[in-house]
């Protein structure tokens, strides 16, 4: 599995010093891992919990809920989603933050720490 952080455009124009050469900001994790799926109620849980920690972020906006009724729409989409758990075997992370290397590497380099992090 994939996970993408936050991600920009950096222009040239963004650095005090010169010259320099646009490049891209990102954080992404892979893990790997055994997937197990999730029956309907879990999946529906799951949904929940996940709908209502990022709608508590848009505060003061009003939060806004799964539909607890059945529709023609939420049936569609519901049949789209398959929920899943994993127990993590092993993680890497990578991220280019700063260009203050030549260039970032993949899979990352580990640290003295055992870390997998990496910082370009």
């Amino acid at each position: 599995m994939a996970f993408l952080g936050p991600s920009a455009y950096i222009s040239p124009d963004h650095y005090a010093s010169q010259p320099h050469f646009p490049t891209w900001a990102y954080a992404a994790v892979h893990v790997t891992g055994r997937p197990r799926l999730l029956d309907e109620v879990r999946t529906m849980r799951q949904l929940d919990d996940l709908i209502e920690d990022q709608e508590s972020r848009l505060a003061p906006k009003q939060p806004w809920s799964l539909p607890r009724r059945a529709s023609a729409l939420f049936d569609e989409y519901l049949r789209l989603i398959q929920g899943s758990r994993s127990r993590s075997g092993t993680s890497t992370a990578c991220t280019s933050l700063a260009r203050t290397s030549p260039r970032p590497t993949w899979p990352p380099r580990h640290g003295p720490s055992g870390s997998a992090a990496r910082t370009a």
